[in-house]
């Protein structure tokens, strides 16, 4: 049980013990993806601001909760997208060979 790894950098290959690999985030890609779901959340906010509001009237009273639902969702799903990572990350790296180190 000890695959070889090969050093992305360098080329060099060793062989490691199963138990001494773990993950590790990427926050070059964090930072992308909340980049990303950020620009939509505005997107979506700024769409049903124009959408529903005419000079200084409501068309209807429930635009500023349609707005802030729209502002809100990317947020909500990003943070279930981070906290499933997280878990993923962690079941990973609970995972050991008993009696080996």
């Amino acid at each position: 049980m000890n695959p070889s790894l090969e050093c992305p950098n360098c080329g060099h290959r060793a062989n490691y013990h199963i138990n001494r690999i773990f993950a590790r985030v990427n926050y070059g890609l964090t930072l992308l993806i909340y980049s990303v779901f950020g620009l939509l959340s505005y997107l979506l906010g700024h769409y049903f601001f124009d959408t529903y509001w005419r000079g200084n009237v409501l068309i209807d009273d429930r635009v500023i909760e349609v707005t802030f639902g729209a502002l809100l969702l990317p947020v909500v799903i990003a943070g279930v997208l981070w906290k499933s990572l997280n878990d993923a990350q962690d079941s990973f790296n609970a995972g050991r060979v008993p009696g080996e180190r």
